[in-house]
């Protein structure tokens, strides 16, 4: 008989992974139990707060999902999936400019969107000199 490792890393990996796998067959609940189970255990991977962001998204619960996508770029802010997700987040929460914030820092491009250059143009054109604080929009 095969003796099975009940170590804590271990039972993270399997809440984890039936998280996954329930995710994927699109048993979103159940999904997000497990899930719930795995972020319990061990709350200091990205990863498994993404996927809790992903499954949340899923059930239209998107002020929780937003949070779980924070709370995964608190422990990597170059997460690039949970900018990803969060961006979907913010979009499905009609915070569009947020959105389109976080899909650049997915993508990796850190640039202005056409609104704050817009911004900037009208504010020099008024003589404001100091817009970099209303240019932070995430």
């Amino acid at each position: 008989m095969t003796s099975f490792d009940t170590t804590p890393m271990n039972s993270y990996q399997i809440w984890f992974a039936r998280g996954a796998a329930l995710a994927n067959s699109g048993h979103y609940l159940e999904a997000l139990a497990n899930i719930n189970k795995a972020v319990a255990i061990r709350d200091d991977d990205p990863s498994s707060w993404v996927l809790r962001g992903v499954v949340l998204v899923h059930l239209q619960r998107y002020s929780e999902a937003l949070l779980s996508c924070e709370k995964a770029l608190k422990i990597d802010s170059d997460h690039q999936e949970a900018w990803l997700i969060r961006g979907a987040t913010l979009h499905y929460l009609g915070r569009y400019q947020q959105s389109y914030m976080s899909y650049n820092k997915a993508l990796g491009i850190n640039r202005q969107s056409w609104w704050q250059k817009i911004t900037q143009v009208w504010n020099k054109l008024l003589g404001i000199q100091n817009t970099e604080s209303m240019n932070n929009v995430a």
